[in-house]
C-alpha cells in the first residue's frame, strides 16, 4: 500500500472541479459584461428621450409663435371693412349697397380636366349634412392654399401657378394665380 496507489484516484477528480471553477467563472464574466453593456444602453437611449423631449418643446413653442401670428393676421384681415375684403356674404352686400355678383372666374375647366384635378387631389368623403361655406369670389385664407400638384399644372397650363384647398363638404376649390379668392369650385360627386 503505497502512496502512489492511495491517492491516485484523487488527482483526476482535482483536474474535473478545478475545470468546472473556471467554467463558471467565464459564465458570471459574461453575465457581468451583458448588464454593463445594457446599463449603458440605456443611459445612452435615456439622453436621446432627453434630447427628443427638448426639441419637442422647442418646435411646441415655435407652433405656439406662429398661432399667435396667425390669430394677429386674421384679426387685421377682420378688422378691414368689407368693401375692401370684396365680401360676397349677401346680407352684408345688400346692407353696404355692394353687388352681389362676383367678377367671372380666370378661367373654366372642361370634364377632363376637371377629371385630372381629381385623380390627383383625394378628398375624403364628407360628413353627412356638410354644406359647402365657400363660394366663387370669397376670400380664402391665403394660408389654408397650397400649390397644385406639377403634374396637374403640367397637364392643364392654364392652372400653372393656381393655388388650392379643399373644403369641409369635400369641394376643391382653386385660387387663381396671384388671388387669395374662390375662382374655381369642384363640387365632389
Amino acid at each position: 500500500m503505497g502512496g502512489p496507489e492511495y491517492f491516485a484516484d484523487l488527482e483526476p477528480r482535482k483536474a474535473v472541479a478545478s475545470s468546472k471553477q473556471f467554467d463558471w467563472k467565464v459564465v458570471w464574466a459574461f453575465i457581468f459584461a451583458c448588464v454593463l453593456i445594457m446599463i449603458g444602453s440605456g443611459t445612452v437611449v435615456l439622453l436621446q428621450l432627453r434630447n427628443i423631449r427638448g426639441e419637442i418643446r422647442g418646435l411646441k413653442d415655435e407652433l405656439t409663435i406662429v398661432r399667435q401670428r396667425v390669430a394677429k393676421a386674421e384679426a387685421k384681415l377682420n378688422a378691414v371693412s368689407p368693401e375692401a375684403r370684396g365680401s360676397t356674404d349677401r346680407t352684408e352686400a345688400r346692407a353696404n349697397g355692394i353687388s352681389n355678383r362676383p367678377d367671372p372666374p380666370p378661367f373654366t375647366l372642361s370634364r377632363e380636366e376637371v377629371q385630372v384635378i381629381r385623380d390627383f387631389i383625394k378628398v375624403p368623403p364628407p360628413r353627412r349634412g356638410v354644406t359647402r361655406n365657400i363660394n366663387v369670389g370669397d376670400v380664402v385664407s391665403s394660408a389654408g392654399l397650397a400649390s397644385l400638384p406639377e403634374l396637374v399644372m403640367e397637364k392643364i397650363p392654364k392652372l400653372r401657378g393656381a393655388r388650392f384647398t379643399v373644403d369641409r363638404s369635400g369641394a376643391i376649390i382653386i385660387a387663381a394665380p396671384g388671388s387669395n379668392r374662390a375662382d374655381l369650385i369642384i363640387d365632389p360627386s
